[in-house]
């Protein structure tokens, strides 16, 4: 006789009597048996979860990717609300599902109310930030359909030149011209020189005349502490030896114009939508003595060599 004879045999009163004595696992155990044992024993096991212990069970379903029972505990009886704050040191369900990238789960967790720009952990990271990490477009627009916030992520992807998720981000209603700390999507695009992201950046509209934040005024690094952004395309090389370039694509040859392609296309761009040769002269200038020393060249040099720089720029407009 198999086990599942044995109990499809067995009195609906004893199995009810035997359930109480069991633990919820075994409980779970004793449903999945046969339908008989399932449709008596189901609402013992109902009424055994509390809400406590539905709330860590809906978390073990989203980590083991098993849209059923994620349904199950966010539906009645037990109702859980993954919208709730106050999961405390854990990742919560949508992190979960976010991390795993299970867009059928963050779906649900979304639909039953999960807050999609909930925070996590000592960085108060948002599943938002976590789907732009894992580079998911879909799981991107499913939070913000759901109304996510964008927050930083912007910046982000414009620093490392992302296209898809710049536009999805545009499209959503992300501020062209929000600045944090060093400044505007499009300096981000600039400073990484990402040349595909600052032209889609300035068609739709951004402003080339922003500057941007260099280095920490405060003491840290000596000036230029900020720019503009045909100052930044060019890519000299900082007083203080830190560079927007790596330093062996940044190296200047005196009696040779430090000017690839790339830079040259960037400057272009940046001039014809408006940003100014005179500000980045004004910055060169200013730290004149400490750029040049540190360019390996006379400060007459320097400036020679700048200025033909823009020029070759000018013209390529």
């Amino acid at each position: 006789m198999s086990t599942q004879d044995y109990f499809e045999g067995l009195p609906a009163e004893l199995v009810l009597l035997l359930s109480k004595w069991l633990s919820i696992p075994s409980l779970g155990a004793l449903v999945l048996t046969c339908r008989r044992q399932h449709n008596i024993v189901q609402p013992e096991l109902d009424a055994r979860i509390t809400p406590e212990i539905a709330s860590s069970a809906l978390r073990r379903a989203v980590t083991e990717s098993k849209p059923h029972l994620v349904l199950k505990f966010l539906s009645p009886p037990h109702s859980v609300n993954p919208g709730n704050d106050t999961w405390y040191f854990s990742e919560t369900p949508l992190h979960l599902a976010t991390l795993s990238e299970n867009v059928e789960i963050a779906w649900m967790l979304l639909d039953a109310g999960a807050n999609p720009s909930i925070q996590w952990g000592q960085d108060d990271e948002q599943p938002l930030e976590i789907a732009f990490r894992k580079r998911n477009l879909e799981l991107m627009t499913l939070l913000l359909d759901h109304g996510a916030k964008i927050g930083s992520v912007l910046h982000s992807a414009c620093a490392l030149g992302h296209i898809d998720m710049i536009k999805l981000l545009l499209d959503r209603g992300a501020d062209l011209e929000a600045r944090d700390a060093r400044g505007t999507p499009l300096t981000f695009a600039v400073a990484s020189r990402k040349l595909d992201a600052v032209r889609y950046l300035l068609a739709r509209g951004a402003d080339a005349t922003t500057t941007m934040q260099l280095f920490n005024p405060e003491g840290r690094y000596p000036p230029p502490h900020r720019a503009n952004l045909v100052y930044s395309a060019m890519g000299l090389r900082h007083p203080s030896g830190h560079h927007e370039k790596p330093a062996e694509e940044s190296a200047w040859e005196v009696g040779g114009l430090p000017m690839d392609c790339e830079t040259k296309e960037l400057m272009a761009m940046l001039l014809k939508h408006g940003a100014s040769k005179d500000g980045a002269m004004q910055t060169v200038l200013v730290n004149l003595p400490e750029l040049a020393a540190e360019a390996r060249y006379t400060e007459q040099e320097l400036l020679d060599t700048i200025t033909a720089m823009i020029a070759e720029a000018e013209a390529a407009n």
